[in-house]
């Protein structure tokens, strides 16, 4: 609740023409144009023009759902998927499905090393 009550302020602080001035100077004329007109909205305006991509929280509770086990080998990939997106959960499935796949091979040479 912390990390999206942050982002919706910082997503409406709103664009101080003054203070960004030196910045808006050393923009094109098209970006400067998007950054003054498109939105009262610092982070939407810098979106706009370029200078940023995105900005996101980045410390949820996710770490407290991962650490969730004892033995946690397997990623919690709903947790992941809402967090980072299904881009890089794709990642962490993976990894599920090959960690699974390689436990029982992993017991059995781990016997017979023994």
């Amino acid at each position: 609740e912390q990390a999206s009550l942050l982002h919706s302020i910082v997503e409406n602080v709103p664009l101080d023409v003054q203070a960004m001035a030196p910045l808006l100077q050393a923009l094109l004329p098209r970006q400067r144009d998007l950054a003054l007109g498109a939105s009262p909205s610092l982070v939407r305006s810098l979106q706009l023009t370029g200078l940023i991509e995105g900005f996101a929280p980045l410390h949820d509770n996710v770490l407290s759902v991962w650490r969730s086990g004892v033995l946690a080998l397997l990623a919690p990939i709903d947790a992941l998927r809402c967090y980072f997106g299904s881009h890089v959960t794709m990642y962490f499935a993976w990894m599920n499905c090959f960690t699974t796949w390689l436990l029982l091979p992993g017991v059995v040479g781990g016997a017979l090393a023994l």
